[in-house]
């Protein structure tokens, strides 16, 4: 999956599985047992492994909250009867390839197969260890970058132009999770972090979007 936004795409074609094969409606989703959309209802139950915030942040960055989830509810029952809009989201096309993106993300992912396969040797807890040790060498690249390593990040703003760039450039390519970049770049709330990227996304933090537009051309292997 090239990055959060395909990602949120996804989900929602994932989640409406159920509702186009007739089994259910929309509303009828949160007892089914078959599907992540369940989870997305109970916290407490929810694995620790499952990330929400795609499928959220891809309807214009809603919050992991029982508001959120409404929203989310009522944008899904919206999207199964819009058909334009499935296709405009390439829904015919969600269930078939290997992988998706474009082409220079698919080259990407064979030039890196050697550690792809490495990493799926691993164990669970060795596999988290190998994923924040990847997210923990971008931060630093994008750090030296910006000439902002070294710093105390606690005397930095939890909303800086910097660390919101860094952090949506971690979680368009590496999938960087909100808890790991919240703690890494002190900015406050995991719901924070899905909040700032998908502002700069859509536009409303110029000074980030140019910082992360600086980020994705110098971003190294």
């Amino acid at each position: 999956m090239e990055n959060q936004q395909r990602m949120g795409l996804l989900s929602h074609y994932i989640h409406l599985n159920p509702v186009r094969a007739g089994i259910c409606d929309v509303a009828g989703l949160r007892d089914y047992e078959f599907s992540s959309y369940r989870q997305l209802w109970n916290r407490k139950a929810r694995p620790s492994f499952l990330e929400v915030s795609s499928c959220l942040e891809a309807v214009g960055g809603l919050a992991d909250s029982l508001r959120g989830h409404r929203k989310y509810a009522e944008y899904l029952t919206w999207l199964v009867e819009d058909e334009p809009a499935q296709k405009e989201m390439n829904f015919a096309k969600m269930s078939k390839g290997w992988a998706q993106g474009g082409d220079a993300f698919r080259t990407k992912l064979i030039n890196c197969e050697q550690d792809l396969a490495k990493n799926l040797k691993l164990g669970v807890s060795e596999a988290k260890e190998f994923r924040e040790a990847m997210w923990e060498r971008q931060v630093v690249q994008a750090l030296e970058l910006l000439e902002m390593n070294g710093i105390d990040l606690s005397n930095q703003r939890k909303a800086a132009d910097w660390k919101v760039a860094i952090a949506a450039k971690l979680k368009m390519e590496c999938l960087g999770q909100n808890g790991w970049l919240s703690e890494r770049l002190d900015m406050g709330a995991e719901s924070a972090v899905s909040r700032y990227c998908a502002e700069l996304r859509q536009g409303s933090r110029p000074g980030a979007g140019k910082l992360f537009d600086l980020i994705i051309a110098n971003s190294k292997d």
